[in-house]
């Protein structure tokens, strides 16, 4: 026995011993699966497995030690996920267009989508009250009745309701009297006060609140009709309008745009020149 064996079996347990934790690691060999080549993320681990034997001899081999993961993980930041556009006259889906896809929206029985530039409305046959007609809107779009603003939407209204349901009785607008002031004001349903268009709109010798009980406001062939409230007629819904909606990017924005697509149409001209 040489010196150097005398002195391994003098530190070493007449055992086998691995020692490979000691050996510096083996590159990567190339990947010989079926598969193909191991990922560039996951690295093969090579080392040196040596053993003492009761001999004195000492055994060496190349052994595996497994593959490592080079992938540092990151977590990905938490996107907001806009909520699916709903039938409501706003973007819900932040995608910039309003109720793109409100051919699917469940309308009320003998009601059709209407459109106007980029406005939305829903025309609906049924006679009703105004109150009545107003509770459609809300319940089953979460639209308002109608408030024209300008002449030129008023007449588009009463055309429309006159020519799709053939009833020429006048459409209810969402409007109502205040008789209560001198002058009568007007207000919208929910008592926001509403900018008269220029020139009025009203029918001549209107608004007149015969017997004191006409406090709504129906459009007919001549224009606006103060009329009791009670009264059935058919009735226009309209989605919100957007004023910081300019699809077109001409200046002019959603609710005075008559086509909101085309720069070129009605640029600078307002709601007056809608046809």
């Amino acid at each position: 026995m040489t010196w150097a064996q005398s002195a391994l079996r003098t530190f070493v347990l007449p055992m086998s011993v691995t020692l490979a934790a000691c050996f510096p690691e083996f590159p990567a060999e190339p990947d010989t699966s079926p598969s193909g080549a191991l990922s560039d993320a996951r690295t093969p681990v090579r080392g040196i497995d040596a053993a003492v034997d009761t001999d004195g001899s000492i055994q060496a081999s190349a052994v595996d030690f497994g593959v490592r993961d080079n992938a540092v993980e990151t977590a990905a930041p938490d996107a907001e996920v806009p909520p699916p556009e709903a039938c409501n006259g706003r973007d819900d889906d932040q995608d910039g267009r309003v109720d793109e896809s409100v051919g699917s929206c469940e309308l009320p029985a003998g009601c059709q989508w209407l459109y106007r530039g980029h406005q939305i409305y829903v025309l609906c046959s049924q006679q009703r009250g105004q109150a009545e007609a107003r509770q459609t809107c809300l319940e089953h779009l979460t639209f308002e009745l109608a408030v024209p603003e300008t002449c030129a939407e008023s007449e588009w209204i009463y055309r429309q309701a006159m020519e799709i349901t053939g009833i020429d009785h006048g459409c209810w607008l969402g409007l109502r009297m205040n008789y209560s002031t001198a002058p009568p004001t007007v207000s919208r349903l929910d008592d926001r006060p509403v900018p008269l268009p220029e020139p009025s709109c009203w029918s001549e010798w209107e608004p007149n609140n015969v017997d004191g009980r006409e406090h709504c406001v129906q459009v007919v062939r001549t224009g606006w009709n103060d009329i009791e409230c009670r009264d059935r007629f058919v009735f226009m819904c309209e989605a919100a309008c957007r004023t910081d909606v300019d699809q077109d990017g001409d200046g002019e924005n959603a609710c005075v745009d008559c086509d909101d697509r085309d720069p070129d149409a009605n640029s600078g001209a307002g709601a007056l020149a809608c046809p």
